[in-house]
């Protein structure tokens, strides 16, 4: 199973055997559904990498300066949410530059998106 984030109006999951050999984290994909989706499951016709140019509003490059939110230790670059659990795997500090690729993702608590890493 994979999920997926189009934009903010829709979002969900579907069977990718057959049709994408290992998909990553943060792939872009042009992708083809059969009808609406049903309870956030969608049906796949036709799935492939997009190419390597192209854009998409759910995945952002970003660089920028590392601000720690304690004591909770989540932190943020400029409105990237960085988890506690990459500032601890790297040992990451207050005022640190920090380079990476984030991934939007849904945050069903707050019921709209948030820009998680």
């Amino acid at each position: 199973m994979l999920n997926f984030l189009k934009d903010m109006t829709k979002s969900g999951f579907f069977n990718y055997s057959g049709h994408l050999p290992q998909p990553e984290i943060g792939d872009i994909l042009k992708v083809r559904f059969h009808g609406n989706g049903q309870d956030g499951f969608y049906k796949l016709l036709t799935a492939k990498r997009a190419e390597a140019h192209l854009t998409c509003n759910a995945v952002k490059e970003f660089e920028g300066t590392l601000r720690l939110i304690s004591p909770q230790n989540f932190g943020f670059v400029e409105d990237v949410f960085i988890d506690s659990k990459i500032i601890e795997e790297r040992k990451l500090n207050t005022g640190e530059t920090v380079k990476g690729r984030a991934i939007r993702s849904f945050n069903k608590k707050k019921m709209n998106g948030d820009g998680e890493r």
